[in-house]
């Protein structure tokens, strides 16, 4: 059985990411070791979460790189 807690505020949101989702420009690019773009979801998440800013991704041979566009 678990316990209810009441009274225990929520943390606040930091708005801060491991990516640079908010300061990047239209052009610029970085690149994720290891991921996919098959199974690596973080830009379209950041398409929706951004909007109206969008990000491309592209399979490279080590990893994957992510550009903005819009």
């Amino acid at each position: 059985m678990l316990d209810i807690d009441k009274g225990v505020p929520q943390p606040q949101a930091t708005g801060r990411s491991k990516y640079p989702w908010h300061t990047m420009e239209v052009g610029e690019s970085f690149f994720v070791p290891g991921a996919r773009s098959k199974t690596w979801g973080q830009y379209r998440n950041a398409n929706q979460l951004y909007a109206p800013k969008r990000w491309e991704a592209r399979g490279e041979k080590e990893g994957l790189r992510v550009w903005r566009v819009k």
